[in-house]
């Protein structure tokens, strides 16, 4: 919900602010799995994929492009949540957030804020467009998750799979030439590592409250803005040392380590990729041209 807050209310016309109905159904409808999923199997590789794997599923069925769903999902796994009352939660939540997404567009102050934005970060883009053909980005998607779970069975740590690193996998597997952040894919684990810090220290001065959630969704703006990158799963970082027990400065650094990790995946995939086209026959008309083409 802090990601889905910072991009409809920063970005009243963009895709997920313009899509209301899936803004509620879609994460409930994740977080409903996510839940059947730890209820029946135990943190693991099987329940990890098949939690990912099944939000994805739901956005490609539903054409929803509200793609945080997916952090929904995996949230009750990474975390063992099996209470019912966590998807009712995220529904409760979607509804408020849709509710005040519509008087809010309305506003003038709204139109400023999206104005400003667009000046600031030159790589907003609508996060439904541009997905690579075919379906090799998912098999990339699947060797992150397996790796980052190896990773995680290893050190103990779960959060080196924190629930919203699933979500910037997602955009910069399925696009990584044209994800907002595929051209700066360095940002992304600065940021992460930043808002997390931030969330940290905001927990321990102030405890889980209110005021420390506005705090921590205050220093994620700040930390985006200094950045000047729209990296809306950022902000959820920063408000998970609110979720889990006894947080330590172990987190944000396994939230670094994780979303280096996700980068060097995504550099590996640019590189497969661009071997795939050297590979294709030259004479072949525009044949490779199309077969790259993100519009296909």
């Amino acid at each position: 919900m802090g990601a889905l807050a910072y991009d409809v209310l920063t970005r009243p016309k963009g895709t997920w602010s313009n899509a209301p109905i899936h803004l509620v159904v879609s994460p409930s409808l994740t977080a409903i799995l996510g839940v059947l999923i730890i209820r029946n199997f135990s943190y693991g590789y099987v329940s990890i994929l098949l939690a990912v794997g099944s939000a994805v599923a739901v956005l490609r069925v539903l054409r929803s492009p509200i793609v945080p769903s997916i952090s929904a999902a995996l949230l009750p796994v990474v975390f063992e949540e099996r209470s019912w009352w966590y998807p009712l939660a995220v529904f409760a939540s979607g509804a408020i957030l849709a509710v005040l997404s519509a008087g809010w567009k309305r506003l003038p102050l709204a139109s400023l804020c999206a104005l400003n934005l667009a000046r600031q970060h030159s790589d907003v883009r609508n996060s439904v467009e541009h997905y690579e053909p075919g379906n090799l980005w998912l098999i990339a998607l699947a060797t992150f998750l397996a790796a980052s779970v190896f990773l995680v069975k290893l050190t103990g740590s779960r959060l080196l799979l924190f629930p919203p690193l699933a979500v910037i996998a997602f955009e910069l597997l399925s696009k990584p030439r044209t994800c907002p952040w595929a051209g700066r894919s360095w940002v992304v684990p600065l940021a992460c590592f930043l808002t997390a810090t931030g969330g940290l220290c905001a927990y321990k001065v102030w405890g889980v409250s209110a005021f420390t959630a506005t705090i921590c969704m205050a220093w994620g703006f700040a930390v985006l803005y200094s950045l000047k990158v729209h990296l809306p799963p950022a902000m959820a970082v920063a408000l998970i040392p609110l979720v889990i027990k006894h947080p330590t400065m172990s987190f944000p650094v396994s939230v670094g380590i994780g979303t280096v990790l996700l980068v060097m995946c995504h550099w590996c995939y640019l590189r497969l990729l661009t071997d795939n086209r050297e590979l294709l026959p030259s004479d072949s008309g525009g044949s490779a041209s199309k077969f790259l083409s993100p519009r296909d």
